[in-house]
């Protein structure tokens, strides 16, 4: 149960009064029956009045109640709604193994790559998006969704140690990013691969034969540049090879770019000032917005009950107060 409008229980305090002024009204009414009826009918006088007094007065106050019940915005349950959106679903599939730590990009590969997310989430308004990471394996991280409150706390924590695997496999991602989509998405989904193209596990046109035999676009986003650059941990250690040689992890964009062109997407370098505009461009120009349906679950409001029950009680007020005495009285 939510309610709204919690300030609006302050009306209930207009019960304090209501009660002040029933108790002296019933004192002042009780007093002139006497007179007029005498001391002889005292007890059915009395007995009848009360009982009249007590119900109508209860009735107001009820009316008070379900008036102030409406106004507090009460919220509990839910129902399925059917809707029709105007959106994609993106799914983004990143590379966070170590050599994305590289800083040939300021102020890293990684860093660079989170912040494209991040721009192209904040300007694809009304979608869906899940987040894939991937090292020599790959998890969904985020699922479709359009929370982006969960999105972003996820971004503000990526970073390789993530996962435990070791080496670099871009098919298993992709596939995973594939997998996580609705059945039959279709030409109303896209996915965006980031990635330094450091391809040591996996062949990632497989990946790409199957985003292009379920017509979903893979945008590809090359990160790094191609002379290459030792990979410095957070710690200031730089990786080295088994024989003792540091590791010069350089951009490989050749399969990065395969892999778009085979699924119909395009490729993008992220050293490039213009890579997200030209993302964006490209990802919105995916059907033109198709219209996406769906369901959704919305809270039930339940103001109308309450208003129903206070024309209820505040009928029932007037009934009492209207019904005439018995005729010996």
């Amino acid at each position: 149960m939510k309610i709204n409008n919690p300030e609006a229980i302050y009306l209930l305090f207009l019960l304090i009064p209501l009660f002040i002024s029933a108790t002296l009204r019933y004192r002042s009414g009780s007093r002139q029956l006497l007179r007029l009826g005498g001391k002889w009918r005292k007890k059915k006088i009395l007995d009848l009045y009360l009982v009249k007094f007590f119900f109508s007065t209860a009735m107001l106050a009820l009316f008070i109640v379900a008036v102030t019940l409406s106004l507090m915005g009460i919220v509990w349950g839910q129902k399925p709604v059917h809707e029709e959106k105007k959106g994609i679903d993106v799914a983004f599939v990143l590379d966070i193994s170590r050599s994305m730590l590289a800083e040939d990009l300021y102020p890293s590969r990684l860093d660079k790559a989170v912040d494209l997310v991040r721009t192209t989430i904040k300007n694809l308004k009304g979608s869906r998006f899940s987040i894939t990471v991937f090292k020599g394996s790959a998890v969904v991280a985020v699922p479709l969704t359009e929370d982006i409150v969960s999105i972003e706390s996820f971004l503000n924590n990526v970073n390789p140690s993530m996962l435990s695997s070791k080496g670099t496999n871009p098919e298993i991602g992709l596939i995973r990013a594939i997998n996580s989509f609705p059945p039959g998405i279709g030409h109303n989904g896209a996915i965006i691969l980031i990635s330094d193209g450091d391809e040591l596990e996996g062949n990632l046109m497989n990946g790409a034969d199957l985003a292009a035999s379920r017509n979903i676009p893979v945008f590809t986003i090359g990160a790094g540049n191609v002379e290459g650059i030792p990979i410095i941990l957070p710690d200031g250690t730089v990786i080295k090879d088994l024989t003792g040689n540091t590791v010069i992890s350089a951009l490989d964009d050749m399969s990065l770019k395969k892999a778009s062109e085979r699924s119909g997407g395009e490729y993008f370098d992220l050293s490039s000032p213009s890579a997200a505009v030209n993302l964006l461009d490209s990802v919105r120009a995916i059907n033109e917005f198709s219209d996406r349906k769906g369901i959704r679950f919305r809270n039930i409001e339940h103001y109308r009950f309450f208003i129903i029950m206070a024309l209820i009680f505040i009928f029932l007020n007037f009934f009492i107060r209207g019904v005439k005495w018995k005729k010996d009285f």
